[in-house]
C-alpha cells in the first residue's frame, strides 16, 4: 500500500483501474487537491451513500486464506525460519519481495542447497481439511520451476501424494517442469520435520511409498503446501447477506432466494 500518512492514497496497489481514497483522518480540508484536480474528479464535501442492487445471481470469489499449521506438530510449522508456508515462500523469492529474486535462506540469507516442497501439509488430513486443495501440486511445480531458473545448482524435491495436474494443459506442464527444472519427486507424506542441531539444517523422516522404506534426509529450507481454507469460513454466518455454507466453509449448493456461483475457492 502507499504510505498511511498520506492524505490521499491508492485503495489498493494492484486496483485496475487506479482508484485512490481520501483518508479524512488526515485531510486538512484544505481544498487544494480539489482545486487543481484537472478532471474534477474530488469532492470533498460528498457523503457515504449506500446503493441497493436487484440481482438473480451473485458470484462469489471471496478467496482463501493459509491456515496456522503449527496444531499438526510434524510439520515443524514455526520452529525454524526456513520452514516456510508456500504464501511465505512465495513473497521471499518474488522479484517484487525483500530479496529481489534472489533465492536466499531466511535464516543466513545464504544460498540454499536443498529445498524440499511438502504437499498435502493440512490438506486432505481429518485433522484439519480431508479435502484436496486443488491448487498446491500446480504452485509447487510453478514454483520449483521459478527456483531452479533463478538458482540452478539448488535441487529440489517435492514430497507428494498424488501429483493432482487436472486443470487444461496442466500435465504437460508438470512433464515439462520436471524435465527442465529436473526436479526430484517422492512419493511420500512426511512423519517428522525437525530442526537439526548447530545449524546443520531441516531433517525429514517420511515412508518412500514407492520403495516402502523409511527414509531421512537433510534440506536446507522446507515449503509446506496445502493449508488452505475459504475465506468464507471466517465470516459470521449471521451476518446479513452471508450465503449458506458446507462444514468445511465452501458455498452451500442450497440458496437463499439467490442463485449464488462458486469462483475459485469459495
Amino acid at each position: 500500500h502507499a504510505p498511511s500518512s498520506h492524505a490521499i492514497r491508492m485503495t489498493w496497489d494492484h486496483a485496475s483501474p487506479p482508484s485512490y481514497m481520501i483518508n479524512e483522518d488526515i485531510c486538512t480540508k484544505c481544498d487544494l487537491c480539489q482545486e487543481i484536480c484537472p478532471t474534477g474528479a474530488i469532492d470533498l464535501n460528498r457523503t457515504e451513500e449506500e446503493i441497493v442492487l436487484t440481482v438473480d445471481e451473485v458470484t462469489w470469489a471471496t478467496g482463501f486464506r493459509e491456515a496456522d499449521l503449527s496444531k499438526l506438530e510434524e510439520f515443524g510449522s514455526g520452529t525454524h525460519p526456513d520452514i516456510m508456508s508456500a504464501m511465505e515462500f512465495e513473497e521471499w523469492i518474488s522479484e517484487a519481495g525483500p530479496n529481489r529474486g534472489d533465492i536466499r535462506k531466511k535464516s543466513s540469507l545464504s544460498t540454499p542447497q536443498s529445498i524440499a516442497f511438502i504437499q498435502c501439509a493440512g490438506a486432505r488430513d481429518k485433522r484439519m481439511f480431508p479435502y484436496c486443495a486443488t491448487v498446491c501440486c500446480m504452485h509447487a511445480l510453478k514454483q520449483a520451476r521459478w527456483l531452479k531458473k533463478r538458482s540452478s545448482q539448488t535441487r529440489c524435491t517435492i514430497f507428494y501424494t498424488d501429483m493432482r495436474t487436472v486443470g487444461t494443459n496442466y500435465y504437460e506442464y508438470a512433464q515439462r517442469a520436471m524435465e527442465e527444472a529436473e526436479l526430484e519427486l517422492i512419493r511420500g507424506r512426511p512423519g517428522l520435520i525437525l530442526p537439526l542441531p548447530k545449524k546443520e539444517g531441516i531433517g525429514i523422516r517420511y515412508e518412500n511409498t514407492m520403495t516402502q522404506k523409511i527414509e531421512i534426509r537433510k534440506f536446507d529450507m522446507v515449503v509446506l503446501n496445502g493449508a488452505l481454507e475459504p475465506w468464507l469460513r471466517q465470516m459470521d454466518p449471521e451476518q446479513k447477506g452471508i450465503p449458506s455454507l458446507d462444514n468445511h466453509g465452501f458455498l452451500a449448493k442450497e440458496g437463499n432466494g439467490i442463485s449464488n456461483l462458486a469462483c475459485g475457492f469459495s
